[in-house]
């Protein structure tokens, strides 16, 4: 039975979510005699190029009976290791979404102590919140505010984007958190209010706000990176008296 269902192409076997998976990361190792048998070579290789590899060279292979046994023995393997993979990519997700939400968490504070103003605290339903959005914004490649709301109230919400040529390993919400504050250069403090050019900074130190989440993801090709903090209460009220209370200058002493 194992070998009837494990015969046909790798690409049709497995669905577009579970290649994107195998893809991601090494998750099994084909014996020296198979890899030189099957894909012609004696190094390891990745799963993306391995799965090339099937579906390119597949046609080829089949005629030799040795080699199809060994192409359903590549397709064995891939059988049995898919729930750890896919264990250890939820794993793995779950880890990096931590990581940034507590670099952004301390990076806010960093930046929110110059002004003397209280230090901000995860909250898990705002990181949920956040997190949502932020998949949403990868899976359509957009950059567009939400209208997140929490009960009944609209969030406040800053947003940061980065592309790189290659896919993105170092992610940790720290630069997102910094590019954002560092708007301050912009903001005049002798007419406070809001500025789209400063509105991410304004936020960020706004003193009436009390909870922050954050959420990451990336594009299918890991080249873009999307992260997303949520603020409650939202900052940038408007009204210049708002702006002047909650938006301190940077103080030597508290």
């Amino acid at each position: 039975m194992g070998l009837q269902t494990l015969s046909g192409p790798v690409d049709e076997m497995l669905d577009e979510e579970t290649q994107d998976l195998l893809k991601k990361a090494t998750i099994y190792h084909i014996p020296e005699q198979w890899r030189t048998n099957f894909f012609g070579e004696t190094q390891p290789t990745t799963l993306n190029s391995r799965l090339m590899s099937i579906s390119n060279k597949q046609k080829d292979y089949l005629t030799n009976q040795l080699v199809w046994l060994d192409y359903v023995n590549v397709c064995i393997i891939i059988s049995q290791q898919l729930p750890a993979a896919q264990k250890a990519s939820r794993s793995s997700s779950a880890s990096t979404q931590t990581a940034v939400q507590k670099n952004a968490l301390r990076q806010h504070n960093i930046f929110r102590r110059r002004h003397c103003v209280s230090a901000l605290k995860l909250n898990n339903t705002l990181n949920s919140i956040a997190q949502r959005y932020a998949n949403k914004l990868a899976n359509t490649n957009t950059f567009v505010h939400s209208n997140n709301k929490l009960n009944g109230q609209r969030l406040g919400e800053n947003l940061w984007q980065t592309t790189s040529s290659r896919r993105l390993t170092a992610v940790d919400g720290t630069k997102a958190t910094a590019d954002w504050y560092n708007e301050i250069d912009l903001y005049d403090f002798r007419k406070p209010g809001f500025s789209s050019a400063t509105g991410h900074f304004t936020q960020l130190v706004w003193s009436a706000t009390k909870s922050l989440g954050i959420g990451i993801a990336y594009t299918k090709d890991g080249k873009t990176a999307f992260v997303v903090a949520n603020y409650y209460p939202a900052g940038n009220v408007a009204g210049s008296s708002y702006f002047e209370r909650n938006v301190p200058k940077q103080k030597q002493k508290c």
